[in-house]
């Protein structure tokens, strides 16, 4: 008899929406401002919501967040963990999907201390180009590409991304929550790049970056950009 079902990982198209403050209109705002930058990043994509920073709110309060996103074409698909998320997720009927930030944070604090993170990493080597609409993710390691990333392509890591030619696409390292890890590329063209969920889009590179050798990387709450030296 052929199987009738099986598991397979997937990278799906989610993003964790940490509530730092029950605002709906101002949530609202802010998300739809993000669309306006990027939206081929908001396109289609459902939305975690990450209660780690809030004290339990009234349910009727989290209905009504929940009611102005999908109003505003965000629809939500569940609550990541935190102390109270499963209380809230019956008192909603979402189901908790996932850890919070804090937990993949707390995580990756702990690899990079016991020297884990390193160790047992394993490199993702791609030695094509990653042409648009494509998507590569190195799950639990690094992300080496040889060749070049073109607009509308998406490279991902656990770790860092290491790009040797052209960088058009989008870049996101850190996938997971490690806020050490970076994005290197010889030719630094990006539309977009990530550091455990922090992102930066790119309507226009200022001069010094564009077409440079470039590294990205996290600091506090903000991308930040500088070249790599050359020769």
């Amino acid at each position: 008899m052929s199987q009738a079902a099986e598991l397979r990982f997937v990278q799906l198209g989610a993003l964790a929406l940490r509530i730092h403050r029950l605002d709906p209109p101002a949530i609202c705002a802010e998300l739809a401002q993000r669309r306006e930058q990027a939206p081929g990043l908001l396109a289609d994509t459902a939305v975690l919501l990450d209660l780690a920073d809030l004290d339990p709110p009234p349910a009727e309060a989290l209905r009504e967040l929940i009611d102005s996103l999908e109003a505003q074409g965000f629809p939500v698909a569940g609550l990541t963990a935190a102390a109270t998320a499963h209380e809230l997720a019956s008192a909603t009927g979402l189901h908790v999907i996932g850890r919070s930030s804090d937990t993949r944070e707390g995580e990756a604090r702990h690899k990079r201390k016991s020297g884990g993170h390193r160790d047992a990493v394993a490199t993702l080597r791609i030695d094509r180009p990653v042409r648009s609409g494509q998507q590569i993710y190195a799950r639990g390691g690094d992300l080496v590409v040889l060749g070049n990333v073109g607009a509308g392509a998406e490279v991902i890591a656990d770790g860092s991304v290491h790009v040797y030619g052209s960088l058009r696409g989008r870049a996101l390292a850190g996938a997971r929550g490690d806020r050490s890890a970076r994005i290197y590329s010889l030719d630094f063209q990006a539309e977009l790049v990530s550091v455990a969920g922090t992102y930066k889009v790119f309507e226009r590179l200022p001069a010094e970056f564009s077409g440079h050798p470039v590294q990205a990387w996290l600091d506090g709450e903000q991308i930040q950009l500088a070249a790599l030296a050359e020769g």
